[in-house]
């Protein structure tokens, strides 16, 4: 009995880790302009790797046990532990769509590192400017000065 409670625990620990990997999978597609986007990869890393526990430790308890689990129970336990290989799959196998492991599109490739399109070149862009007559310190100093005590 003492071993389904654990096997029974074990499983949803991974239903908790999967609703973690699986957040922190939306948080990175859905805040695309996020500078801080590439943390929540770091926290899909995390929840796999607690995670852990849950994917190896409950299909060994159940091997090592067989007996003491019905199929119909430790069909139901793994559920978590499917899910999570699937996942993996996509993540690490590019022929899923929108993998990261996905190469990127040709015509994406083209417009990024074959552009033929290059900067001007800042002396030439320095000599287009109007000249001004003013100088700098001048400039700055045209301000109020009443607040400076």
């Amino acid at each position: 009995m003492a071993r389904k409670i654990i096997a029974l625990l074990l499983s949803l620990w991974g239903w908790a880790m999967l609703g973690l990997v699986f957040y922190y999978t939306y948080l990175y597609y859905s805040s695309a302009l996020n500078p801080s986007r590439d943390e929540y990869w770091e926290g899909v890393g995390l929840a796999w790797g607690i995670g852990l526990v849950t994917w190896i430790g409950l299909p060994t308890l159940t091997i090592l046990f067989r007996n003491e689990f019905n199929r119909t129970f430790a069909i139901l336990l793994h559920i978590p532990v499917v899910i999570a290989f699937i996942y993996l799959l996509w993540y690490w196998v590019p022929i899923f769509p929108h993998s990261p492991a996905a190469p990127t599109p040709a015509q994406v490739q083209r417009l990024t590192s074959r552009s033929t399109r290059t900067p001007p070149a800042l002396p030439s862009v320095l000599s287009q400017l109007p000249a001004s007559s003013t100088s700098l310190s001048a400039s700055a100093q045209a301000g109020p000065v009443s607040f400076i005590r």
